[in-house]
């Protein structure tokens, strides 16, 4: 029988026992509770994180929806930076030189956090893709190796975009480009039927940079001298060097026959089949006809009164039939003109893009086109000083100026 001792013995080893374990489980309820606070806190955290991302990306998306709508300086200056501020069009902060401000496209009062009011490290930003002085642009040009590079194709975009939720943010730079088409231009000047120029209507086929003066060769032709196409070789100062087409492409005789001044690989091919003409525009453009068609805009009955653009001009809704008939007093434009019928020019005429003429042309005056010019019929030029200068750089960069999309080439964090 224990003595009252003992007794006392065993209950305090009991009492101390259970403070302990009652100790050990305050400990385990604690780390537990801390646990959930910080699995909380991390999952909060991920969630803004994630949200953040999100909103950097819808930054990305309204500098495209920008970019496609020709609001972003296109100047070509390496130091061109385009913001766009989460602020309303009449309260823009002032920028500097290369420098332009949009205001945002986002409805009023629903703005998302991914840009500011001024001008910082989080406000939404295109630039140029260019090195690291800032000196040269960076151009996309697949037929090229690389592809990326300085001399030709169409510029590097650089959307900076800062996605922010409270005090976390991400920041992601994305390279765009303007989608190239898949050109599979005749020459310069391509003609179904016979060709009719003067001594004075230079066409050459060798490939020029989009950067080509207006009037350039108008009076020189390609003669090395200033002013012409080929200026200065040796740095490739207009003509690229690569990508050469003929300078005439005529599916009948071309005149006059003695000594054209046509230039290209070769300068002239006449007599061609007309199997070998395109079956329409889409060819040119490496287009199928079906999305050529659901490509191009609505049809206007009339000769634009602005000629930038891309536009086709039918006189009824069934496609490259050739029905229509039009006189232009002329005019300056660029991008990709669908004349579906006879095309009459009375004055001086000024294109930078890829003009189709679905029939016959006819032409008095001035002409100067950077890109090309092709036309389904007979092509007949009197009392004309010009130039046809084959671009590929022109023809893509002008079309998606006005109808292109835009692809992404890099992407990466920076925070």
């Amino acid at each position: 029988m224990k003595n009252h001792t003992e007794t006392q013995s065993e209950r305090g080893v009991a009492l101390i026992i259970a403070m302990l374990m009652l100790m050990v489980l305050s400990i385990l309820g604690a780390m537990l509770m801390m646990n959930v606070i910080i699995e909380k806190e991390l999952a909060g955290n991920d969630q803004r994180r994630s949200k953040a991302l999100d909103l950097a990306e819808a930054g990305v998306a309204e500098a495209i929806i920008r970019l496609k709508g020709g609001e972003v300086s296109t100047s070509g200056s390496a130091q061109m930076t385009t913001y766009i501020f989460n602020a309303a069009a009449g309260s823009l902060p002032a920028v500097g030189a290369n420098e332009v401000a949009l205001a945002t496209a986002q409805p009023v009062g629903s703005w998302l956090n991914y840009s500011n009011t001024a001008i910082d490290a989080a406000t939404l930003k295109v630039t140029y893709k260019t090195d690291a002085a800032r000196t040269v642009t960076y151009k996309y040009d697949t037929t090229r190796n690389p592809a990326i590079n300085a001399v030709s194709g169409q510029p590097i975009y650089e959307i900076t975009s800062t996605g922010r939720v409270g005090n976390t943010q991400r920041t992601v730079v994305t390279d765009v480009v303007a989608q190239p088409f898949n050109l599979q231009m005749k020459g310069a000047m391509s003609s179904k039927g016979q060709i009719q120029t003067t001594n004075a209507d230079f066409m050459c086929g060798y490939n020029h940079s989009k950067d080509t003066p207006t009037w350039t060769s108008a009076t020189t032709g390609r003669n090395g001298a200033v002013g012409s196409c080929n200026e200065n070789n040796g740095i490739q100062h207009w003509e690229l060097g690569y990508g050469d087409l003929p300078g005439v492409w005529g599916g009948g005789g071309v005149s006059p026959s003695g000594s054209p001044p046509n230039w290209g690989t070769p300068a002239t091919l006449q007599n061609q089949p007309a199997a070998n003409y395109y079956t329409g525009p889409w060819d040119a453009l490496g287009m199928t006809q079906a999305n050529f068609t659901a490509w191009l805009p609505a049809r206007t009955g009339s000769m634009p009164a602005n000629l930038n653009g891309v536009y086709r001009v039918d006189n009824d809704n069934t496609l490259n039939n050739s029905t229509g008939s039009w006189t232009s007093n002329g005019g300056t434009g660029s991008g990709f003109l669908y004349i579906d019928g006879q095309f009459v020019i009375n004055g001086d005429f000024i294109y930078r893009g890829f003009v189709y003429i679905n029939g016959q042309f006819q032409h008095q005056g001035r002409i100067w086109v950077l890109g090309g010019v092709s036309v389904n019929g007979q092509w007949q030029t009197q009392n004309v000083t010009g130039a046809i200068l084959y671009s590929a750089d022109a023809i893509n960069y002008y079309i998606t100026q006005y109808s292109g999309s835009y692809v992404r080439l890099a992407y990466h964090e920076v925070n």
